[in-house]
């Protein structure tokens, strides 16, 4: 089995949850072949040589990165023939009726975007570091975390991802390739179909 994982990433939170993903996945499956490389990069792979893509996007003032959509418009055929999962990370989704794809406001309006929707896909909460942004993205998400009641206070640091929902959305990452793999090989699966 062989995954790509690919990220944008803003400041490196979202990095550092493809690489929790892919470390997990490791410890549970340690014969799968993982690649880990940011979207800025994928011009240097060939996404149909994976049986999974994993693409994890962070939100910037409202906007997952340009390159999440294009590569998605490029590769369309591929990822509709692979397992292809999405995952957002921004601070909204620090708040329990934000913090699924069907409530996330930010995922829902990019999926209006796409040509096609991924297999499995989730949301998670981001990291807050004002010590460590330039003095006007400082500001503005200061502004924005007033008006959702959040942290002001401009020494925060703080993580807000649920570790445990990670892990989660991991452990269905296995599922589902493991569901792909023994129906392609031709072995039987307990549990229903094969995935779409």
């Amino acid at each position: 089995m062989k995954l790509l994982f690919l990220y944008a990433s803003t400041n490196g939170h979202t990095r550092t949850i493809s690489q929790h993903l892919a470390t997990y996945i490791n410890a549970q499956q340690p014969t799968w072949q993982i690649t880990q490389q940011p979207i800025e990069t994928a011009h240097t792979i060939t996404p149909s040589e994976f049986d999974g893509i994993i693409l994890g996007a962070s939100i910037r003032y409202g906007k997952h990165h340009r390159a999440v959509s294009a590569f998605i418009d490029q590769h369309q055929h591929t990822l509709t023939q692979r397992l292809f999962a999405f995952y957002s990370v921004n601070l909204t989704a620090r708040k329990p009726e934000k913090n699924t794809p069907q409530t996330n406001p930010y995922i829902q309006k990019f999926y209006q975007s796409l040509p096609i929707k991924p297999t499995l896909d989730a949301v998670f909460a981001g990291r807050l570091a004002y010590p460590e942004y330039a003095w006007y993205n400082k500001l503005m998400i200061c502004l924005i975390m007033k008006l959702t009641h959040g942290p002001t206070n401009l020494s925060t640091i703080k993580v807000f991802t649920n570790w445990q929902a990670v892990e989660h959305f991991a452990q269905r990452l296995i599922a589902q390739l493991t569901q792909r793999y023994s129906w392609r090989s031709g072995k039987v699966v307990q549990g229903g179909e094969p995935s779409p």
